[in-house]
């Protein structure tokens, strides 16, 4: 996880040590060699996730990249705040640190899933979650791209959601998620992280980002402290924000970090924006290069 941007730039580094001085531990070794089972916790994945997501941010910035707006899928959304100015990376961290904790503990205490519905729109897989709400909770958890819907809740419940959705035609993929996140199951962590939030110092953004919860364009202080609170309840609208970058007049796109897996959802929402991966030296290079085609 970062292995090549770690070993050639100190910029990652200093990022990845200085996060694992406020947390306490060794999170640089936790990316590096895992192991993974460790690593895939939340309460581990969360924070390396937010921390090399902005280690890359800085070193993008070193190479002269001046962004008119950010946006971050779900725990991303921190790492957009600090690239915004809204919030100090150490404070964010503590932050995350807290809601992944959080969002563990839930996911332990109410076993939940999520599965990635392929082929159906929004509306119709709302209303696929009433016909399975009956077998429990279960809702919408992220609307990422045309043909793309995420649903989270109990475990019986989303697979009654699945077994539905696959007799409507959809294709059906179950998420290597903890819990159900952004669904009911997390009403109590969601309601200690806005305890949190409350206590954060957090500012008017210099861009603004898009917000999960609202998909709309955020950066007074009080707005963003909103949409903190809602995030880990509230259904990531990742195509919604998106959207609105685009009506900004954003058209290169530079994901740092992650799996290629926003660059590929860029593609479908507007096949004409250009989104560039950057999780190794050749993505970064890409992203510069795209920046100079830019004029």
């Amino acid at each position: 996880m970062g292995a090549e941007l770690y070993a050639a730039h100190p910029t990652i580094r200093e990022v990845l040590d200085r996060a694992g001085n406020v947390l306490g531990y060794d999170l640089a070794s936790f990316c590096l060699h895992g192991p993974a089972s460790e690593l895939a916790r939340t309460r581990c994945a969360q924070p390396a996730l937010f921390a090399l997501s902005v280690g890359i941010w800085r070193l993008l910035t070193d190479r002269g990249v001046q962004p008119i707006c950010a946006a971050g899928h779900s725990i991303g959304e921190f790492a957009a705040w600090v690239a915004s100015g809204a919030i100090e990376f150490e404070q964010a961290l503590l932050l995350v640190r807290k809601r992944a904790e959080l969002m563990e503990e839930a996911a332990q205490a109410r076993k939940g899933a999520m599965s990635a519905i392929l082929g159906l729109d929004a509306e119709q897989v709302e209303h696929i979650c009433q016909q399975a709400a009956s077998a429990g909770a279960v809702v919408i958890a992220g609307c990422n791209c045309p043909g793309q819907v995420v649903v989270s809740g109990a475990v019986h419940a989303v697979e009654r959601a699945e077994d539905v959705a696959r007799r409507a035609g959809a294709r059906v993929v179950r998420l290597a998620v903890a819990g159900a996140f952004h669904s009911p199951l997390m009403a109590e962590a969601a309601k200690a992280f806005a305890a949190e939030v409350e206590r954060a110092p957090i500012r008017k953004a210099k861009m603004p980002v898009a917000a999960n919860a609202t998909g709309r364009l955020t950066q007074a202080a009080d707005d963003i402290r909103q949409a903190m609170r809602e995030q880990m309840l509230k259904p990531v609208l990742w195509e919604t924000g998106m959207r609105a970058m685009i009506s900004l007049g954003a058209r290169l796109f530079i994901e740092a970090g992650g799996a290629r897996v926003l660059s590929g959802m860029a593609a479908r929402i507007d096949p004409s924006v250009r989104p560039v991966p950057v999780d190794d030296a050749n993505g970064l290079e890409k992203a510069i290069a795209a920046l100079k085609d830019l004029g």
